[in-house]
């Protein structure tokens, strides 16, 4: 299909996609996509993040993109992010580089719970979903994604080496 719409495409008229906007109220997340730190001269950096939301009741999903903005006055909600997909594995007083492509792929693929809410989206006649709070428990986080932590900075051990066990929490040391 998609060779097909390369190189065989049909212009017809133009459809408004539809989106689906949940309801204000908090419901389980997915990473499905994290990118890089993103610099604009004037401005302060931010990492944009996808994120599928899926409604309890019925299943039904949504993307929400949302961005962690590094200013002063945003650290609160950059607090309540880590907490919320990291749980207890970034323990308060933990440094993050936040530039370091191991940290970024962590990241992909943690879940957690949030707070949408429903904005207007800018010179359309529709609404969006944004992240009003990330939700985690005082003391810990909500439930991170299993998964294997990112390699570590070193090189691999040989195949016949026996694997390195981290007791002390699943991630690397970024």
């Amino acid at each position: 299909m998609s060779e097909d719409l390369l190189t065989n495409y049909t212009v017809e008229d133009p459809v408004e996609r539809q989106f689906v906007v949940f309801e204000k109220g908090e419901y389980p997340f997915t990473h499905i996509e994290i990118n890089a730190v993103v610099r604009n001269p004037g401005k302060n950096p931010y990492i944009p993040l996808k994120l599928e939301f899926t409604r309890e009741s019925d299943g039904a999903t949504t993307q929400v993109y949302e961005n962690i903005v590094f200013a002063a006055n945003m650290k609160w909600k950059i607090d309540q992010y880590i907490k919320c997909v990291g749980a207890d594995a970034l323990p308060v007083g933990r440094r993050i580089d936040w530039t370091d492509i191991n940290f970024i792929k962590w990241l992909l693929n943690r879940k957690g719970r949030a707070t949408l809410v429903q904005k207007p989206v800018q010179g359309k006649d529709y609404m969006r979903n944004e992240v009003d709070r990330w939700i985690y428990k005082k003391g810990t986080g909500a439930a991170p994604a299993p998964a294997s932590p990112p390699p570590a900075r070193s090189a691999p051990p040989p195949p016949s080496a026996a694997p390195a066990v981290d007791d002390d929490d699943d991630i690397p040391p970024f």
